[in-house]
């Protein structure tokens, strides 16, 4: 089996893993809590930075493209224009270490993570937000 097919199928399993869990463990569940965050992220959305958001989608659902990034910014209800043009990813996040590349996808995508540096920093912003 190639990479990418390993890796599609793993992504796979985690998405269908999660939904047992959350049918299973419910609210109390740490996996379930993660809904209840992001309800909260799209009340609180004009509030919170891209990046910061960028951060947090990387943490609650994982290792992601740019595209799939745009994509839950987008179901947050986050206007985010030309950000993702310029040198805003870079500068705010590859380059002070909060995010990485970790592999390219079967389109030859980068696909991102956090470092620790930015699990910190997610789990800080998550805090902040559920204030």
């Amino acid at each position: 089996m190639s990479d990418e097919k390993l890796y599609e199928k793993i992504k796979d399993i985690q998405k269908r893993l999660s939904k047992l869990e959350d049918a299973v463990f419910g609210e109390e569940s740490s996996f379930s809590n993660t809904k209840g965050i992001e309800r909260t992220i799209v009340e609180k959305i004009e509030e919170i930075k891209t990046q910061h958001l960028i951060v947090i989608s990387l943490k609650l659902k994982g290792n992601q493209t740019r595209d799939e990034l745009k994509k839950t910014l987008q179901d947050w209800g986050k206007v985010f224009g030309n950000w993702f043009r310029g040198g805003n990813f870079k500068n705010r996040l590859l380059t002070p270490n909060i995010v990485k590349v970790i592999e390219k996808n079967e389109k030859g995508k980068d696909v991102f993570s956090l470092t620790q540096k930015g699990n910190l920093l997610a789990e800080d912003l998550i805090k902040k937000i559920e204030k």
